[in-house]
This record gives structure tokens, sequence and C-alpha cells, in this order.
């Protein structure tokens, strides 16, 4: 009997051990795709200006350089930097949290949810959760 119940237990162990490294990967691919959704380099806040403000509420959506308004301009680096990956593993519940803290980028809310008052929102972490198969990547399935 305890040759059983050790064995279980390393069987567990095991599991638990699969588990918690599926829920980091996840972590780590919707980190990634949040961070490579709010990346562009290729216009400054200067050449929107030039642009007329593509992403203002006067265009319709995903009018704009890129016609995807789920794409984010790295201007200050504020939002950028403070994207986060928060994960709390253990041997029970095992959690891993992606996306920007309103206490450390203010506009947040207004640039990816509700839009700002003359911008339209810009849906990047949405995009990024949606497009990532975390469901893929629980199952042993690899990044996708």
């Amino acid at each position: 009997l305890s040759q059983i119940t050790a064995n279980l237990q390393k069987a567990m162990e095991t599991e638990i051990n699969k588990m918690n490294s599926r829920v980091e990967l996840a972590g780590d691919v919707l980190y990634d795709a949040v961070r490579a959704q709010a990346s562009l380099t290729d216009h400054t806040y200067k050449d929107l200006a030039r642009l007329g403000f593509p992403y203002s509420k006067r265009y319709e959506k995903n009018f704009g350089p890129h016609k995807d308004d789920t794409l984010v301009h790295i201007q200050s680096g504020l939002l950028y930097s403070n994207i986060e990956k928060v994960s709390d593993i253990g041997n029970v519940t095992s959690s891993v949290a992606v996306g920007v803290s309103e206490s450390k980028v203010p506009y947040i809310g207004e640039l990816a949810v509700t839009g700002a008052p003359r911008a339209r929102p810009r849906p990047f972490i949405q995009r990024a959760f949606r497009e990532t198969d975390v469901e893929a990547i629980m199952q042993g399935k690899g990044r996708k």
C-alpha cells in the first residue's frame, strides 16, 4: 500500500509540474503577443500628426496607416514598458495574468477599451488574447 501511495504521489507531482509549465508557457505566449501588438515603431507622434491623426474618431474603424486599430505605436515607451505578466504558481491552483496596470499607465482604459475623447479604442490586448490558443497550450500542444 505504501508503494502505491508513493507512486500516486509521484504521478501527481509530475502532472502538477506539467500543468504549471503549461500555465507559464501560456503566459509567455500571451505576453509576447500583447507586446507584439503594441510595438510599432514606424510612425512617430509627429508622423501621425502629419497623417491627420488617423486613429481619431472622425475616421472609421481600422482607418490608418496599417488599417488595423489593434496595432499600437510606441511613442513615449510607457505603455510598452509596462506590459506585465504576473504568475501565481502553486500545488493546488495556478494562474497567470497578462496586461497593463492602470496605476502605471493611467490611460490604458481609454486606449484599449473605451477610446479617448477624440480617439477610437485600440483593442490590442483583446486581439492578442483572441489569437493565442491558450486551450491548445494547456493541452500540451505547444505554442499557438
